[in-house]
């Protein structure tokens, strides 16, 4: 019942190629430090431009990473403001509403007080 070689379905096997391949690539997609001074010297390049060569790029990506992260937190900063400014704007508006509602009902019953009053005047 075990079988130590199970067998995979055909329509599978594209698949699985696909995926092991790009597993072997990512694994085997770096060289090591002694490759490349050796590929170097094949060029006629000494080891210490390749050595310096590969600091500056290292130092290139690391100055990249911190302006990536510079600006995620700008824009993150941004958006938070735009959040609080939009909070801050209906609030704004929703309080000057409910003032403008309430002078009106103020309005509203000052009409009803001089209508209430004026038939009162007409009986004297």
């Amino acid at each position: 019942m075990n079988n130590p070689d199970p067998k995979v379905p055909e329509e599978l096997a594209p698949k699985v190629f696909a995926l092991a391949s790009r597993l072997y690539t990512a694994e085997n997609q770096g060289y090591s430090l002694t490759e490349l001074i050796e590929a170097g010297g094949e060029a006629q390049i000494p080891p210490q431009f390749v050595q310096q060569a590969l600091e500056q790029i290292q130092a290139e990506q690391i100055k990249l990473s911190h302006r990536q992260n510079k600006l995620k937190v700008a824009l993150i900063g941004g958006g938070i403001a735009i959040v609080i400014w939009g909070v801050w704007t209906y609030n704004s508006l929703s309080g000057a509403a409910q003032r403008v509602d309430s002078a009106w009902a103020q309005v509203e019953n000052q009409f009803q007080r001089r209508s209430d009053l004026i038939p009162n005047t007409s009986s004297l």
